[in-house]
């Protein structure tokens, strides 16, 4: 009878997907009071997602109806049933923010399509696969290329020095290398006073401090490079290169006392100030803005070299015949005052005399004002987008954070809940088997000893051992069993025992019968 109604339900099934010009069935689903209607065949388009499984799994809610309710988001429904329809995922619904769209994609569980679906890579925010991110930008501040496979000791080592909010443990090393940052660029800046300059005990203090730091920074350095997948894009990392270049000072300055660049190598110390750009999201976010809006910057730049040749070529002219004090000597001379008047400075180590010279000098300033101007408007809108995008790219791993510890606490609820279902299953299995062979035990005893009387006492004494046996194996040895195995081991202990009970029953007929032979 199952076997037909399956049969019927199946043929009904797929009539019912013929119709609508072999769109199949109409379905209605309601999300959040919102009633939506599409077929069958969009439906079934991406299997393992949770409509599809719907509507092919056995049992499924919509294999016999056309009706489902979801308590979710109602205009997010619709770019579901969109991307049911037309094959791919929208990047980011306008009336939808990241994280609700990427919760929503979870529930209906796009991400465990087994087929491939497109745009679910930007959907979910998975920054390998972001297209649009800029390569410099990836390459400046992006460590997800060398990260080690999950589930194992090397990623959580690596999310120690990689992610600060991974775990308390990272957050600390995090913090332990911001301040040895901030404590070693004041330092590079202390040594300079003269007064601490010529305290050597001061100095000596200061040099065994920045000595401890340059070893921690060593540390971190390799312990990143070992832990890391993808050595060479490490090492030619822009960061990493300056992590590289702010340590090696002083490691030739032990090895070399006297050393003729040595002035140099001290000033490379300043370069650990680039180190707070790994932790500090505004300076990433100005990067990421100067990285963006470097087509516009060169353009400003290259107008403004333009402009400090032709005013320096200008002003040299007409103060070449200055009979007071003739500051412009040359076009190179004259560009360090264009530079300093198109950036509207104005020192006034340079001065023009001449009225020409001083109308020229006029010229210089409005036009440096409007060349100032003419890129802040680019430049403010490119910080505000990437301001932006740095926010909801936080929210966005903020969001599949919490969708994983979500996941993983479920798994955990449902399988200890299976785990309960197996072990009451397996204690009425025993029990029932316990209360079967007492009475199978019972039985044969009876019937073995044929009504007599003299022998029924000891029969009835080897049920009673049988039972108390089985009772010994439940209590000993079922209550510890927490799968079906361990109950193949209980029946195979009761069927000894139920045994054992008939030896003793036959032995004690045998015995009976001979005493009344």
């Amino acid at each position: 009878a199952v076997t037909n109604w399956r049969y019927f339900f199946t043929e009904y099934a797929r009539g019912r997907r013929l119709c609508n010009g072999g769109a199949g069935r109409r379905i209605l689903v309601n999300c959040g009071g919102l009633v939506c209607v599409s077929y069958e065949t969009h439906l079934r388009r991406f299997p393992g997602t949770m409509l599809t499984d719907m509507l092919t799994r056995e049992g499924g809610q919509l294999t016999t109806k056309n009706y489902v309710f979801f308590d979710r988001h109602p205009f997010a429904c619709v770019e579901i049933l969109n991307a049911y329809r037309d094959g791919y995922v929208a990047h980011q619904p306008p009336h939808i923010t990241p994280e609700v769209w990427q919760n929503e994609l979870a529930y209906f569980r796009f991400d465990e399509s087994t087929v491939k679906i497109e745009g679910l890579d930007m959907a979910f925010g998975n920054l390998e696969g972001d297209n649009d991110e800029d390569p410099l930008v990836h390459e400046l501040f992006s460590e997800e290329k060398g990260k080690p496979q999950d589930g194992t000791l090397r990623l959580q080592f690596w999310k120690i020095f990689e992610d600060p909010k991974s775990s308390w443990l990272a957050w600390a090393a995090s913090t332990l290398s911001l301040s040895a940052v901030v404590v070693s660029v004041t330092i590079v800046l202390v040594e300079t006073i003269p007064d601490v300059e010529a305290d050597l005990a001061a100095i000596h203090v200061l040099d065994q401090i920045d000595f401890s730091i340059v070893v921690y920074f060593t540390f971190e350095y390799f312990s990143r490079l070992l832990l890391t997948t993808e050595k060479l894009v490490f090492v030619c990392r822009t960061l990493n290169i300056i992590d590289l270049i702010s340590i090696i000072p002083t490691w030739v300055s032990l090895g070399v006392k006297e050393f003729s660049w040595g002035s140099l190598l001290r000033v490379l110390r300043v370069l650990r100030v680039f180190k707070l750009a790994r932790h500090s999201g505004g300076l990433q976010v100005l990067a990421e803005t100067a990285i963006a809006a470097r087509n516009e910057l060169f353009q400003v730049f290259f107008c403004f070299s333009i402009l400090v040749i032709l005013f320096a070529a200008v002003v040299y002219y007409t103060e070449e015949q200055d009979p007071i004090e003739p500051h412009f000597q040359s076009i190179p001379h004259s560009m360090w005052w264009a530079v300093i008047t198109l950036c509207t400075i104005g020192y006034g180590d340079m001065v023009p005399n001449t009225g020409l010279g001083q109308a020229v000098g006029a010229m210089a300033c409005v036009s440096g004002v409007v060349m100032v101007a003419l890129p802040i408007s680019v430049i403010s809108s490119t910080f505000t987008a990437k301001f932006q995008e740095h926010t909801e790219r936080k929210k966005l791993l903020e969001a599949q954070a919490a969708r994983v510890k979500d996941t993983k606490a479920r798994d955990q609820r449902e399988s200890q809940k299976s785990m309960d279902s197996q072990n009451e299953g397996t204690g009425t299995f025993v029990r029932k088997l316990q209360s079967a062979w007492v009475r199978r035990s019972s039985k044969t005893s009876s019937k073995l000893v044929g009504g007599r009387t003299g022998a029924r006492a000891p029969t009835t004494g080897n049920a009673g051992n049988a039972s108390q046996s089985l009772d010994m194996v439940w209590s000993g040895e079922a209550e510890n069993h927490e799968n079906v195995g361990g109950s193949i081991n209980v029946f195979q202990r009761a069927l000894s025992v139920g045994a054992a009970a008939r030896t003793d029953a036959e032995n004690a007929r045998r015995s009976s019968l001979g005493d009344g032979g």
